[in-house]
C-alpha cells in the first residue's frame, strides 16, 4: 500500500528491497561496512518518486480548491522541467506515446524459480501487484489533478497544459528504475536487484555516483563486498571506477558520512531513517533538489510488460485530457443575449409537483414561440428547455417537467444551447474514452447539458419539486474509517429544501453540542466535531433528512466506523537451537533443529484491547536463492511441524519468555547448514473490521543477517532400565524420551538412542537412607563402568584372556522408573544416573561426563552443589539473561510436553550446571555452550 493517502511511491516494498540490497553483503559477525555512498544511490534512484509524491500531494490540495498550493505545484514543474533541460541530461520533451513498446518486450514477465508465476501468489488490483512500487491510481490521478490545474490557466505562464503532462509522464519513466528494482527484488530477492544494478552498471549509468569525493580508506564494490561475491552473481560492474559501487557493503567500517553508528545499528532502520529523510524535506526549496538523478530509459532496463502496459494507458489519459481542455463555446454578446426574463409579470403554478400546469403572464412573448427562442423552467440539475403547451404574445402554459425544482422561469437562445449540447457530446465522448482506461483511479462524472437561469427576480421565481440529497458524507465519504484521535466532519449538499435535520442515530457517537440533532437552513454545510476519541471497534450512523414544496421527505445516513491501524512490527528476531544471546552470535550447530522466534510488537497504545488477534506469518531461506516460504508452528504442538493458518495474538508487552507472544518457526533441516540469510514476513488482514468495514490489513518484513552452522559430532548414547527397590524399571519409551530432552541442551545436532546391548533391566536394593541409597548407586556406576571400560587390572591382565572392551564413543546412562538422584561415575567419564522424564536434569549428569563441573548455585532452602566454580565466577551470577526454548519439548511428563520458552520471570533459569531445579530452572549459558562445543568437537 502507498505510504500514505494518495502517494505514488510505495515506500514500504522500496524500503524493503534497499534493506535486502544493504544486508546482501553483510557476513556474519561483521560490523556494518562503510556505506558513504549508499545514501546517494538512494537518494538518486528515488528523487522521481519524491518529486512525484510532493507534486501529487500539492496538486491535490490545489484541484481541491487550495489556493495557497497552486504556487506550489507551478513551482514543482517548472523544477522538473529544469531538471530535464539540463544539458548533462537527455531531453525527453518530445511525445513519449510509442517509446516503449519495442524494447518492452524483451523482458518476460517475471517468474519464480519453479516457474510459477508471481500474480498467482499476491493480491491484485487490476493488473497493479500490491508489492509494486509506484500506486498505478495515484500516478493517473496526479496526472489529471495537473492537467485540470493548466487546462484552467490557475498555473499561469510560462507552464503549458502539454509541458504540465509531459513533465509527470517523464518523472514515471525516469521513476521505473526504482519499481525495476522492487520487482527484482520479490522475484529473486537481493539477487534479483543486484542483477539490474549489474545492468545499468555495464551500460556506464551509474557514473553520477562517484561525481563526489569518496571517503579514504578505499571503500569495497558492490560485487567484491563479501568472498566470492555475491552468489549467482558477477564480480564487479563495468563502467565504474573499482568495477563496481563503491561503498557497498563489505567488511569492517572505516567510516563515512551517514553511516549506521554503532556495531547492532539494524540495517531497515538505517534505510528508513535515509528514506525519511530523502522524502520529507521540511519545506520545499528547489535549490536543495540540484542533484542528478538518472533518466533512466526503457531499453536499458527492459521494463516489465505490465509497466509497459500502465505507462501506454498514462499516455493515453494525457491525449485525452489534452482533448478535454477544448473551451465551451463563448457567450452571445451581450451575454444577458444568452437567457433572459424579459415581459414576465406574472407567473402561477396549478400545484407544487413535476405534472402541474405552469402559467406565465406578461407582454411581448409573440404570437407564436419564436424560431430561436426556448422555454427555460428549473429543475434539479439547472434550468432545461421545456416545450410549451400553448404560447401567445400575452400567456404561456407548460407541463412542470420531471425533478422540476423552485427557481427562476424565462427563455433561452435556441443556437447557443444547441452550440453548448453539441459541445457537451463531444466531451462526453471523450469521458467515456478516459473512464474505460484500466488506469483510470475513480471515473469522471459526464459534463451536465446546458443549465444556465434566467436572472431572477420575486415575479419570476416558483416555488415547486422535491427536495434532493446531493452529498452527505463524513470526513468526505459515504462510510469513512476513523482513527482514534481522528477529526470527524460531516458535510452536506442539499437542493430545493427549507431546512435540513441531521440525527445522531448512534448512543456513542459523537454528539452535536449534546444534542442528538442538529437542525439548519443551510443547504450546503459542514459540522466538525473535532478530534474523537474511540477505545474499540464501532459504527455510528448519522441521517439527514430534507422535505421539499411537493410534499414527502428523502433521507441519506453517513456510517463512520472506528478502528485503528494495528502498526505491527517486528521487535525482535531469534534464531535458536534452544538458546541464544541478543545478537544472534551464539555458534550454530549444523543439521541442529533450529528454531526462528519473531516477536511481533503493535502501536494500538491501550486500544480495543490493546491486542491484534490472527497475527499470521512465514519465512524464506537465502543461500544461492531464495527456498519457499513456511508457515511457523503451533505453540501447542509436539514436535514443532510447519502448519498453514498458524497465528498468534500480538499483546502489547510481549516477551520472548512467553511461548504464544511470538511466532515460531521451526526450519527444515537442510536450512541448517553452511550459511544461511532468512527473511521473516508477518501479515495481519482485516484488523478492525466492523460493520462494513473490512478491517485493516497490513505486512511488515525483516531480514536476518547471515548465520553460519558448523559441524559438530553426533553423541551416543546407551541406556540401562533400572529397577529400584522394587520400584518398577523405565520403559524403553521413557529412556528414549528422557535422552532426547537432554539433546538441546547440548551442541550435537542430534543423538543416537539404543539401549546397551545384551543389558535387560537392572535390579538393585538399597536401604532407605540417603547414605544407603548413595552408596548402593556408587556400586552400581562402578560396576558398568568396569563393564563399559577397561579397568587397570583387566588391562594389565588383557595377555592373560582378560576381557577389555572395544572404546565405543558412547555414553550409558541408566535411568530407573522413579525419581533416584542423579550422579556421574566421574568428570569425565562415559557412565552415569538421571532420574526418568527429565531432559535437563539428564543434560547435567551427561555435561558432567563431557567434563562439565558444578557451578555452586541452589534455590533458596535446598543445599548447593559441592566442587567446581563459585556463582560469581560466571556471567550474571550463573543466572541466564536470554530466554532459552526447549525445541524438543521432552522435559517431564513421560510422554514429553510441547516445545516451549523456559521464563526468565520470578525466579529465572540458571546454568545447567547449578542446582536450580529441573525441568524449568535450568538451562546452559551462552558461556556452557562454547564449553560443551569444544568437548563435543567436529
Amino acid at each position: 500500500m502507498p505510504a500514505s493517502e494518495g502517494a505514488v511511491g510505495r515506500w514500504t516494498a522500496i524500503g524493503r528491497t534497499f534493506s535486502a540490497l544493504v544486508s546482501a553483503g553483510l557476513e556474519e559477525g561483521d560490523e556494518l561496512p562503510d556505506l558513504a555512498l549508499v545514501p546517494r544511490l538512494i537518494e538518486g534512484l528515488i528523487s522521481p518518486l519524491v518529486l512525484l509524491d510532493e507534486l501529487a500531494a500539492t496538486a491535490r490540495r490545489a484541484a481541491d480548491g487550495d489556493e495557497q498550493s497552486i504556487g506550489p505545484v507551478a513551482d514543482l514543474i517548472a523544477h522538473a522541467l529544469r531538471l530535464k533541460r539540463d544539458p548533462e541530461t537527455p531531453d525527453h520533451s518530445h511525445d513519449h506515446a510509442d517509446c516503449c513498446c519495442a524494447p518492452c518486450s524483451k523482458r518476460r514477465r517475471p517468474q519464480y524459480r519453479d516457474g510459477s508465476d508471481p500474480g498467482a501468489a499476491i493480491d491484485v488490483v487490476g493488473d497493479e501487484p500490491e508489492y509494486a512500487a509506484i500506486d498505478q491510481s495515484a500516478l493517473t490521478q496526479l496526472l489529471c489533478d495537473v492537467a485540470q490545474l493548466a487546462m484552467s490557466k490557475r498555473l499561469g505562464s510560462p507552464v503549458d497544459a502539454r509541458q504540465a503532462m509531459d513533465t509527470v509522464v517523464s518523472l514515471a519513466l525516469d521513476a521505473q528504475f526504482v519499481a525495476a528494482l522492487v520487482d527484482a527484488h520479490y522475484t529473486d530477492g537481493a539477487a534479483g536487484s543486484l542483477a539490474v544494478l549489474d545492468r545499468a552498471g555495464q551500460a556506464g549509468l551509474l557514473g553520477w555516483l562517484t561525481d563526489v569525493p569518496a571517503p579514504a580508506p578505499a571503500m569495497q564494490t558492490l560485487m567484491g563486498a563479501a568472498p566470492g561475491g555475491v552468489p549467482g552473481l558477477p564480480g564487479g560492474m563495468p563502467g565504474l571506477p573499482s568495477g563496481g559501487i563503491p561503498g557497498w557493503p563489505g567488511v569492517g567500517l572505516p567510516g563515512g558520512p551517514g553511516v549506521p553508528k554503532g556495531p547492532g545499528t539494524p540495517v531497515h532502520e538505517w534505510i528508513a531513517a535515509l528514506l525519511k529523510k530523502y522524502r520529507k524535506p521540511r519545506h520545499w526549496d528547489p535549490a536543495k533538489w540540484d542533484h542528478k538523478y538518472p533518466r533512466w530509459r526503457d531499453d536499458l532496463n527492459y521494463i516489465d510488460p505490465r509497466v509497459t502496459k500502465f505507462i501506454a494507458c498514462v499516455l493515453a489519459a494525457r491525449r485525452i485530457l489534452q482533448a478535454l481542455g477544448e473551451p465551451p463555446p463563448p457567450l452571445p454578446t451581450p451575454p444577458q443575449m444568452a437567457v433572459w426574463n424579459t415581459g414576465i409579470t406574472r407567473v402561477a403554478v396549478s400545484g407544487p409537483c413535476a405534472g402541474d400546469t405552469i402559467t406565465i403572464t406578461g407582454n411581448g412573448f409573440g404570437g407564436t414561440q419564436p424560431a430561436n427562442t426556448v422555454l427555460l423552467l428549473p429543475t434539479l440539475d439547472g434550468c432545461r428547455v421545456v416545450a410549451p403547451v400553448t404560447w401567445s404574445n400575452a400567456r404561456i402554459t407548460a407541463v412542470l417537467p420531471a425533478r422540476v425544482a423552485s427557481g427562476p422561469v424565462g427563455f433561452g437562445d435556441k443556437a447557443y444551447i444547441d452550440a453548448y449540447n453539441a459541445w457537451v457530446a463531444r466531451m462526453n465522448q471523450l469521458v467515456e474514452q478516459l473512464n474505460g482506461l484500466f488506469c483510470q483511479p475513480r471515473k469522471r462524472t459526464p459534463f451536465p447539458p446546458f443549465g444556465m437561469c434566467p436572472p431572477a427576480t420575486a415575479i419570476n421565481t416558483i416555488t415547486a419539486g422535491v427536495a434532493e440529497i446531493v452529498a452527505f458524507t463524513a470526513n468526505n465519504e459515504g462510510a469513512t474509517v476513523l482513527d482514534n484521535g481522528e477529526a470527524l466532519t460531516l458535510r452536506w449538499t442539499v437542493r430545493n429544501a427549507g431546512t435540513v435535520t441531521i440525527t445522531r442515530d448512534t448512543p456513542g457517537a459523537p454528539a452535536f453540542a449534546g444534542s442528538n440533532s442538529l437542525v439548519t437552513s443551510s443547504l450546503t454545510g459542514s459540522h466538525a466535531f473535532g478530534p474523537v476519541t474511540h477505545t474499540g471497534p464501532a459504527e455510528w450512523l448519522y441521517t439527514l433528512t430534507v422535505a421539499g414544496a411537493c410534499g414527502g421527505s428523502v433521507s441519506r445516513t453517513a456510517r463512520v466506523y472506528t478502528s485503528r491501524r494495528p502498526l505491527l512490527r517486528i521487535g525482535a528476531i531469534q534464531v535458536t537451537q534452544s538458546i541464544q544471546n541478543g545478537t544472534n552470535t551464539l555458534r550454530m550447530v549444523e543439521n541442529k533443529p533450529t528454531v526462528v522466534r519473531v516477536l511481533v510488537n503493535h502501536g494500538l497504545g491501550g486500544w480495543g484491547g490493546n491486542t491484534v488477534p490472527n497475527v499470521t506469518g512465514r519465512i524464506r531461506m537465502y543461500r544461492g536463492g531464495w527456498s519457499g516460504w513456511i508457515s511457523p508452528a503451533p505453540a501447542n504442538a509436539r514436535p514443532m511441524v510447519a502448519t498453514s493458518g498458524t497465528s498468534i495474538t500480538v499483546v502489547g508487552a510481549p516477551s520472548f519468555n512467553t511461548t504464544t507472544d511470538t511466532l515460531n518457526f521451526m526450519l527444515p533441516v537442510s536450512w541448517a547448514s553452511s550459511t544461511a540469510s532468512y527473511q521473516v514476513e508477518v501479515r495481519v488482514n482485516g484488523f478492525g473490521a466492523v460493520g462494513g468495514f473490512a478491517g485493516h490489513n497490513q505486512v511488515v518484513t525483516r531480514n536476518v543477517g547471515a548465520i553460519t552452522y558448523q559441524r559438530r559430532r553426533t553423541l551416543q548414547f546407551r541406556y540401562v532400565r533400572v529397577n529400584w527397590n522394587g520400584a518398577g524399571a523405565a520403559s524403553a519409551a521413557q529412556c528414549v524420551d528422557t535422552l532426547r530432552g537432554a539433546v538441546p541442551l547440548l551442541p550435537t545436532p542430534t543423538a543416537g538412542i539404543a539401549p546397551v546391548p545384551g543389558v535387560g533391566v537392572e535390579n538393585r536394593t538399597s536401604g532407605t537412607t540417603v547414605a544407603q541409597i548413595a552408596a548402593e548407586r556408587r556400586n552400581m556406576l562402578d560396576d558398568f563402568d568396569d563393564q563399559h571400560n577397561c579397568s587397570f587390572w583387566e588391562e594389565i591382565t588383557n595377555w592373560l584372556g582378560s576381557d577389555c572392551p572395544d572404546e565405543d564413543g558412547t555414553i550409558w546412562v541408566l535411568i530407573p522408573g522413579n525419581f533416584q538422584r542423579g550422579e556421574a561415575y566421574n568428570i569425565p567419564s562415559n557412565v552415569c544416573y538421571t532420574p526418568p522424564n527429565n531432559g535437563p536434569y539428564a543434560a547435567h549428569e551427561l555435561a558432567h561426563c563431557l567434563n562439565q563441573t558444578h557451578v555452586r548455585l541452589a534455590q533458596a532452602g535446598t543445599t548447593p552443589p559441592t566442587g567446581g566454580d563459585a556463582a560469581s565466577a560466571w556471567p550474571n551470577g550463573a543466572k541466564l539473561v536470554d530466554v532459552p526454548f526447549d525445541t524438543a519439548g521432552t522435559v517431564g511428563g513421560g510422554a514429553g510436553v510441547n516445545p516451549r520458552a523456559l521464563s526468565l520471570t520470578g525466579a529465572g533459569v540458571a546454568d545447567v550446571m547449578t542446582y536450580w531445579g529441573t525441568p524449568n530452572g535450568t538451562w546452559p549459558m551462552p558461556e556452557r555452550w562454547d564449553r560443551l562445543w569444544n568437548e563435543i568437537g567436529g
